[in-house]
């Protein structure tokens, strides 16, 4: 039926759905198929959103397959629409996802805190306390790694003050 599917901003959103859910149950071939193709669809049809989300979906399956660079060039692309679209949601997720990879894939603290703190950014002005949290906990730790100790203090300090208000068990076991 998808095959059959008008070619459209939602048969876009339908494919980037099935990437995502593939690529969540370890078929990378069929996720790869359903985010590449919603990828080729959205230039053809010139939608933004839909390219970002399929670069996001491609991104997933390089990071879960343990392919950091390719992971991050897809992310980087993604991040790239979504600013262009001004796009919150997209903005501090991919930039998050950027930031996990430079810190637990490379291990390159330095390089993920840019990407925390504008994930952050983003977050605080959707409002999203968990993702705000996450995001504290994150630079807490990476600033640790770097032995920024004043700034891994506030961050998780910061962190631990909204879990509570929260009740989000990470952040206050952390």
């Amino acid at each position: 039926a998808l095959q059959k599917a008008k070619e459209d901003t939602d048969k876009v959103k339908t494919m980037c759905i099935l990437g995502f859910e593939f690529g969540a149950k370890k078929d990378f071939t069929t996720a790869s198929y359903y985010s590449k193709a919603a990828l080729q669809l959205s230039e053809k049809i010139n939608y933004l959103y839909g390219e970002s989300r399929a670069n996001q979906a491609i991104g997933l399956i390089y990071f879960m397959k343990e392919m950091p660079d390719s992971a991050i060039n897809h992310f980087l692309v993604s991040l790239k629409i979504a600013e262009r679209t001004n796009s919150i949601e997209d903005i501090s997720r991919t930039s998050f996802w950027i930031a996990s990879i430079y810190n637990s894939r490379i291990g390159n603290y330095a390089e993920a805190l840019p990407y925390y703190y504008n994930a952050l950014k983003w977050y605080e002005t959707s409002g999203d306390s968990l993702q705000i949290a996450n995001c504290l906990f994150q630079i807490g730790a990476d600033n640790y790694w770097l032995e920024n100790y004043d700034e891994s203090f506030k961050n998780w300090h910061a962190c631990l003050e909204i879990s509570k208000k929260i009740k989000f068990q990470r952040g206050i076991i952390a």
